[in-house]
């Protein structure tokens, strides 16, 4: 268990930049991109839903990207 969130938490950006949005009522797509704890930069899609008001992170689907 405790090797499957580090992998998980690996692929994360550490901060992500907004690239564009897509927005349709309480469900928002946003495409991101930024460098993960190992200084590899993902792109990807984000999906996002609006709970009770406040924006939620439901799943991402980031790749590497080649410099």
């Amino acid at each position: 268990m405790k090797a499957a969130l580090k992998d998980l938490r690996d692929g994360t950006p550490v901060q992500a930049e907004i690239l564009r949005g897509r927005l349709d009522g309480d469900d928002a797509v946003l495409w991101v991109q930024g460098r993960d704890r190992d200084e590899i930069l993902r792109r990807g899609r984000v999906r996002m839903q609006r709970v009770d008001g406040d924006w939620r992170y439901m799943e991402a689907d980031l790749d590497n990207v080649e410099e």
